[in-house]
Parts: structure tokens; C-alpha cells; sequence
């Protein structure tokens, strides 16, 4: 799946970049889509990823892997034997010259096919393989699921050290319930454009906002809004923007992450909730000037 393509995925997706380069050859990434989960447990799955395909195109892209397949997950697909699974897909549509997977890889219907497997098609069909070690990918010690436990937790810093890159929602600015208006700290509410997106824990974050590529310094909240809203079951993402006004409803915003200031807290009143915000401003604006 190469959910977040973090640090940990680079042994492979590098290896590949230099074999093409030595093989004068293009370098390709075969993923699919949807996750198998979501394929058999249909409502039931509550799954969520740290990228979007389009996401995921992007950082391949800037990463410098020339082609990203994105192959259609289906039941149909589900039952290639390995045989055809390599046959089908990576001979005759891809016309592959070198495999090189990971040390635990499987293919082909209920895993069925391992390295030994692949080196054997490869030797029957005309393509290379090659492994890549379990030292080699698990010597950064990073996986797609520690970063979402980070993220869960409010672990900004490690879950952005761990992709090596700031992580971001985008979405578009949508009408919240203008309370914020009334307080004098006006936010933008956004809509995630990829519903599976995982959503940082709750809490009051220091973060970046993006709007027609430029960047303001904000203070997004992450949560119920408990003192404003009563049983909001689905967390909330909104954004005070720094010297900030203008009407931006309906553009598209990303909201880069970049440090958790507090949790998220219940208020007896408004006016001590428009205190605290004075201080995460505050708090907010002192970590940007470090």
C-alpha cells in the first residue's frame, strides 16, 4: 500500500530508482486500491490512511519514481493465483525487467506466493528479483502503523520525523456554527477530501494553513468542540488564522501540522474559553518566532 511513502519505504523505493538508472530502464510502483479491507468488510471498516492515491502520487513523484499504478482492487483480483498475478499483470501489461520486494512479500490469491515463487517466475518469464532484507527495512524502525499511534496521540514531531515530511489535511473550507465569530477569534471549518484521512487526536495544535498557495501561521482545533457543541460524535477541524480576514468559503485548504500545544479541554463558560484561546495564540505565535 505504501501508506504515508515515510522514511521506511525509501530502502525499497530508492533500490528501485538505482536499478532503473543501472538497467537504463523506468522505474515503476505497483499498488492497488481499494485496501482489501474495505473490499470485504464494505461499511463495517473503519480503516483510515495517512495518504490519499493522490497523495501518494505526489510524494512518489517528488521522490523520483517514474510510473505509479494504481490497479483495481476486486474480488475478481483477489483470486489471480500467483502464476497469473505475474503472468497477467506484470509481464504482459507491465512488461517488467526487475522485481525487487520486500523480505515478507506475498502474491497471489491467500498470499500463496513468496520469493522463492517470484524468483522462479523470473526465471521462467525473463525479469530479475531481488529482496530487499528484513535488516535493511526494519533498521529505521518505522511503519505506516507507528505513525498513525503517533499522530493518535497528538506525537507531531515523531510522526513528522518519521515521514520526513509535515503531515497534512486537505480539504475544503465549508460553514461551521460561527460561534467563533461572535468570541473574535473567527475559524475556518474544513472538510477533509479523502473520508478515509486519519485525523490527528484531538487537541490544539500549532499548525500552517495553506489557501492558493500561500502559507499563514494558525491554531487549529482537533475535536468536539465539548464547551460550544453537545454530542458531536465525529471530530472537527477548524482554524484560527493568524491576521487573517478574508472570506474563504469553498476554496481548498490544507492544514499542515507542526506542534500540539494542549488537549482539548471542556469550558464552564465562553468567556474562559475565549481566554484560553488568547493564550494558545499566544503560545502559538512564541513557537513560530523560535
Amino acid at each position: 500500500m505504501f501508506d504515508g511513502v515515510h522514511s521506511g519505504h525509501r530502502s525499497i523505493l530508492d533500490k528501485i530508482i538505482e536499478q532503473a538508472k543501472n538497467n537504463d530502464g523506468e522505474s515503476v510502483v505497483l499498488s492497488f486500491w481499494p485496501h482489501p479491507r474495505m473490499l470485504f468488510e464494505g461499511e463495517n471498516c473503519s480503516l483510515k490512511f495517512l495518504t490519499s492515491n493522490e497523495e501518494k502520487a505526489i510524494l512518489l513523484d517528488e521522490i523520483g519514481i517514474d510510473h505509479f499504478i494504481l490497479y483495481p482492487f476486486t474480488r475478481e483480483f483477489s483470486t489471480l493465483s500467483p502464476r497469473q498475478y505475474v503472468e497477467e499483470i506484470l509481464v504482459n501489461q507491465i512488461g517488467v525487467k526487475k522485481v525487487i520486494i520486500g523480505y515478507d512479500h506475498r502474491f497471489g490469491f491467500k498470499g500463496a506466493g513468496g520469493f522463492a515463487e517470484m524468483v522462479a517466475f523470473g526465471q521462467e518469464f525473463g525479469f530479475d528479483v531481488e529482496q530487499i532484507s528484513a535488516f535493511e527495512i526494519d533498521q529505521e524502525n518505522i511503519s505506516s502503523s507507528k505513525i498513525r499511534e503517533a499522530l493518535t496521540v497528538g506525537d507531531i514531531a515523531l510522526a513528522n520525523s518519521y515521514l520526513s515530511y509535515e503531515y497534512s489535511i486537505f480539504g475544503t473550507v465549508v460553514k461551521g456554527n460561527q460561534i467563533g465569530r461572535t468570541i473574535g477569534y473567527p475559524t475556518v471549518n474544513i472538510e477533509p477530501t479523502f473520508t478515509q484521512k486519519l485525523i490527528p487526536g484531538n487537541g490544539i495544535y500549532v499548525v500552517e494553513v495553506e489557501i492558493e498557495q500561500i502559507k499563514y501561521q494558525a491554531v487549529a482545533n482537533v475535536g468536539n468542540r465539548p464547551t460550544v457543541v453537545e454530542n458531536q460524535i465525529l471530530p472537527n477541524v477548524e482554524a484560527y488564522i493568524l491576521d487573517f480576514n478574508r472570506d474563504v468559503y469553498g476554496k481548498a485548504i490544507s492544514i499542515i501540522f507542526k506542534h500540539k500545544l494542549r488537549d482539548e479541554l471542556k469550558f464552564s463558560s465562553l468567556e474562559l474559553l475565549v481566554v484560553q484561546i488568547g493564550k494558545d495564540v499566544e503560545n502559538a505565535k512564541q513557537w513560530f518566532a523560535l
